[in-house]
C-alpha cells in the first residue's frame, strides 16, 4: 500500500546524497503533469544537485501522499478533496490550506488536474465547516475520534470528527482558502448555498468569540476538557483564560493545536483579517446577492475593521532594545501580553507571507528582529542551526517550516540570509530526503514527524520562490 511504501521509505537508513524518493508513479495518490514538468524544469537548472532532488521529494509530497480526490464525492457533480496531514489520518483545516498552497500558482494553468483538485480542497471544507465548526480535524469517513474517550466537549463529539480544538485560524482558514481559489481559477463553480451557509457560520462563531469569557459562560457554544498529562492539550476550567472585550476575535487554542495562554492571538487575528477581507473582495467580483448576501458581506467588512483597528491598538507593545513589535497573545485587559513567536502559520514571522503587513513594515521589521533572536523563548540555536521553534515540540526543537517562512519573508536583497537558511533546511533532512516537522538545534538525527507534507511543500515554495 502507498502508506507502507511512504513508511518504509522515511523510516530507512540515510540515503544517498541525491536520490528520488517519491512513491512510484501508480501509487501516487494525484497526478498532475504540470507539476511534474515543473520540477523537471527547476531541478535541471539548481547548482546543488541534493537540494535539487530535496526539492524533487518535497514539492509533490502532498500531491503524491496526503491528497484524496474523487471527481463527484456528493453527488452534486463538485469534486471533492481528503488532505491528509501525512502520519496523521486527518485532515485539519489549516494543515490542508498550507499543504496546497503552493500549486494555487498553478491551477489556472491545469483546471482539470489541479484545478478540480483545489476544488475538492474547498468542498470538503466547506462540509466540515457544516458538520462542526468548533472542531480542528475531520475524518474522511464516520470512523470517529481517537480523543472521544479522553475529551469532554460541547458540542460532544460525532463521527465524522477527528478532534474538537475550536481553533480561530481553522475557520479563518476556510475563507482564506475561497478567496485565493478564486483569484487563482476564476472559477464560481464551488460557492453554492452550502458555502454560503458555512461563510455565514464561520463569521456568526467570530463575533461570538469577542465577547467576554463571562458573556460565552451564559451561552456555552463551544467547551473544552481534555483528561491528559500534556496541560496545553486542554482549556482552563473547560473554556480558557479570561477575556475582556476589545474587538479581537479569542481563540482556546493556537495554530499549533496547543491551548492559548492569552485568549487573543494577534497573527491568529492578524490572519482572519485578511481571509475577511479576501471573501468580501471575493463576493464583489461574484456579485451574486444569493451567493454573498449584502448583510453577510458587509457584517465580513465591519468585523475585519474592527480587528485590524483592535490588532493596532492592543496587538503593538514597545519592547526595550527592538521599538514596537508585535504581541503573540494578549488578554484585552491591558496587562498582560505574551512575547514571543510559535513556527506554526499564521505566525508574526509569517504575516507578510499571508498578506498582512509588507515585510519593510516598521513594525514587521521590529518583530522579525524579536522573534529571530534570543530575546524570544522559543528561538534555539545549537550545533545544527538556528531558529524558531514552538512549545509543541519543548525546547531546543527547531522548525523547519519557520526557516522557510524565514525564508520566504526576507527582504529582497537578504541573499546570504536566503543562503544560510537553505543550507540549514538541507542538513535537517539528515539524509533522509524529506522535511521534518522540528529537529533538535544540537543534531539534526533527531526530529520529530518524519511524514509532515506541509513542512515539504512549504519547502518546494521556497525553491519555487
Amino acid at each position: 500500500s502507498l502508506v507502507l511504501i511512504v513508511v518504509a521509505a522515511l523510516a530507512a537508513a540515510p540515503i544517498a546524497a541525491a536520490q528520488n524518493l517519491r512513491p512510484p508513479y501508480n501509487a501516487r495518490l494525484f497526478h498532475s503533469p504540470l507539476v511534474d514538468a515543473l520540477i523537471a524544469n527547476i531541478t535541471s537548472r539548481m547548482v546543488d544537485p541534493e537540494l535539487a532532488q530535496i526539492f524533487g521529494n518535497t514539492l509533490p509530497n502532498p500531491l503524491d501522499t496526503t491528497v484524496y480526490f474523487t471527481p463527484d464525492y456528493y453527488g452534486d457533480g463538485l469534486p471533492d478533496t481528503f488532505v491528509i496531514t501525512g502520519d496523521i489520518p486527518a485532515m485539519w483545516l489549516r494543515d490542508a490550506l498550507w499543504q496546497v498552497h503552493p500549486y494555487f500558482e498553478y491551477a489556472a494553468a491545469e483546471p482539470e488536474g489541479l484545478g478540480q483538485m483545489l476544488c475538492g480542497v474547498l468542498n470538503r471544507m466547506v462540509q466540515n465547516v457544516l458538520l462542526d465548526h468548533w472542531a480542528n480535524a475531520f475524518n474522511r469517513g464516520p470512523t470517529g475520534s481517537p480523543w472521544n474517550a479522553s475529551d469532554i466537549r460541547t458540542p460532544p463529539y460525532t463521527p465524522m470528527l477527528w478532534e474538537g480544538k475550536y481553533e480561530l485560524d481553522s475557520l479563518a482558514s476556510v475563507m482564506f482558502f475561497s478567496a485565493a481559489y478564486f483569484n487563482a481559477t476564476g472559477d464560481a463553480t464551488p460557492f453554492t448555498a452550502n458555502w454560503t451557509a458555512a461563510m455565514g457560520t464561520v463569521v456568526a462563531a467570530l463575533r461570538y468569540q469577542q465577547q467576554s469569557t463571562s458573556a460565552r459562560l451564559l451561552d456555552a457554544q463551544y467547551s473544552f476538557e481534555r483528561l491528559t498529562y500534556t496541560p496545553t492539550d486542554s482549556l482552563w476550567q473547560a473554556i480558557g483564560p479570561a477575556a475582556e472585550p476589545c474587538g479581537l476575535i479569542a481563540t482556546a487554542f493556537r495554530p499549533s493545536d496547543d491551548a492559548a495562554a492569552l485568549p487573543y492571538n494577534i497573527a491568529g487575528n492578524a490572519f482572519a483579517v485578511v481571509a475577511l477581507e479576501g471573501v468580501a473582495t471575493l463576493c464583489g467580483s461574484l456579485n451574486s446577492p444569493s451567493v454573498c448576501p449584502a448583510a453577510l458581506v458587509a457584517e465580513m467588512t465591519a468585523l475585519a475593521s474592527e480587528v485590524r483597528a483592535a490588532i493596532a491598538r492592543h496587538g503593538v507593545v514597545h519592547v526595550g532594545g527592538f521599538g514596537d513589535v508585535y504581541a503573540y497573545e494578549v488578554d484585552g485587559y491591558g496587562a498582560s501580553r505574551l512575547l514571543i513567536d510559535d513556527a506554526n502559520v499564521p505566525s508574526l514571522l509569517a504575516l507578510p507571507y499571508f498578506g498582512f503587513s509588507a515585510s519593510d513594515d516598521p513594525i514587521y521589521v521590529a518583530t522579525r528582529a524579536f522573534v529571530l533572536s534570543r530575546a524570544n523563548p522559543f528561538f534555539f540555536w545549537g550545533a545544527a542551526g538556528e531558529g524558531v521553534g514552538s512549545p509543541h515540540t519543548g525546547l531546543g526543537a527547531i522548525w523547519p517550516m519557520a526557516l522557510s517562512i524565514q525564508a520566504l519573508t526576507a527582504a529582497p536583497d537578504a541573499d546570504a540570509e536566503v543562503a544560510a537558511l537553505l543550507a540549514t533546511l538541507k542538513s535537517s533532512t539528515a539524509g533522509l530526503g524529506f522535511m521534518h516537522e522540528s529537529f533538535s538545534a544540537s543534531n539534526v538525527s533527531d526530529f520529530t514527524r518524519p511524514w509532515f507534507a506541509w513542512a515539504n511543500s512549504l519547502f518546494g515554495a521556497v525553491v519555487l520562490d
